[in-house]
């Protein structure tokens, strides 16, 4: 398994070079410049907990958004261009004996939460999951019948991760506040098997869940779950 995500080239190659100046947040940035927090925190591969400093110069992604008076200034003067480069084609994948868990996954919160980074390509990477953003604590269910694979907090980026192995489908489930189950550990759809946190590479409480299937090169791979979710 790989970590969050996966370096890959994407398009869009326009930055504003930005100081960070006193009074700063993450959240303070994005609003101003009309962006994610997810955005800055990746591109910059800021660590966790996020700490910026005075003087500290990021990397703003840029699309054309309309900034104030004041930040036009920054864009003529730090705009970063990058030559555009040839983007990887997707993929596709037949979900095969996986189509057996179309609308029979367990959405993986007790509340419905707020998705808040689809499947998919980012600025330098590619998600292999969905981002469910919720109060920290909100208990995550098991989203199928299965075994424990993993419960830990050793892969990369995941903070505290459990990954559930069912028949055809692996979910995972990262950057948990507290995990519950042990390895080993036989679940049904529905248990409470972690608390919703912001461990890892984290900019704040989320649920990364990933469903992951085998193709027919018998590989494991990440595949959308909402594609589950019918």
């Amino acid at each position: 398994m790989q970590g969050c995500s996966l370096v890959v080239q994407r398009k869009t190659v326009r930055f504003i070079r930005y100081t960070v100046d006193s009074g700063d947040s993450l959240r303070k940035i994005a609003v101003r410049f009309n962006v994610s927090t997810e955005e800055i925190f990746e591109i910059n591969d800021l660590g966790e907990p996020v700490r910026l400093k005075v003087g500290q110069k990021i990397r703003i992604p840029y699309r054309g958004q309309v900034l104030r008076k004041e930040d036009q200034q920054a864009l003529r003067t730090n705009l970063i261009v990058r030559p555009a480069a040839k983007e990887s084609s997707v993929k596709q994948v037949s979900l095969s004996t996986a189509k057996r868990w179309v609308g029979k996954l367990l959405w993986p919160l007790e509340t419905e939460g707020r998705i808040s980074s689809q499947f998919g390509r980012r600025w330098f990477s590619f998600h292999e999951g969905v981002d469910i953003a919720e109060e920290e604590g909100t208990k995550i269910l098991a989203a199928h019948d299965g075994v424990v694979a993993y419960s830990g907090s050793g892969l990369r980026g995941y903070g505290n991760l459990v990954v559930i192995k069912g028949d055809g489908i692996l979910t995972v489930y990262g950057h948990n506040r507290r995990n519950r189950v042990k390895v080993g550990k036989r679940v049904s759809k529905g248990d409470w098997i972690a608390d919703l946190g912001s461990t890892g590479k984290s900019s704040g409480p989320h649920l990364h869940f990933e469903t992951r299937i085998r193709d027919s090169n018998n590989k494991n791979i990440a595949v959308d779950p909402m594609a589950f979710f019918k």
